[in-house]
């Protein structure tokens, strides 16, 4: 099979399969934007969080690695220890 081919396929296949359900937590005052922009635009908070998300993702992201912990700052529960 030709690769454009395999490509079309996969990306066919892509298109069609069902959408998934997450859950987010976001900022107070986030939310209130989001439902703000929902009302002016006449979309429900979901679709309008969606398709920001599509948005966002269509383009290269760039992501940095979390920074490592250093073990003499983790108290023996797991929380940073305080200074």
């Amino acid at each position: 099979m030709e690769q454009s081919q395999m490509t079309h396929e996969n990306s066919h296949s892509r298109a069609f399969r069902k959408p998934k359900r997450i859950t987010i937590t976001v900022p107070h005052s986030t939310y209130l934007d989001l439902e703000r922009i929902s009302c002016e635009q006449g979309r429900s908070l979901s679709n309008l969080s969606a398709h920001l998300l599509e948005c966002a993702m269509s383009k290269p992201i760039k992501i940095q690695p979390l920074p490592t912990l250093n073990p003499a700052n983790v108290s023996s529960n797991g929380h940073l220890a305080p200074r």
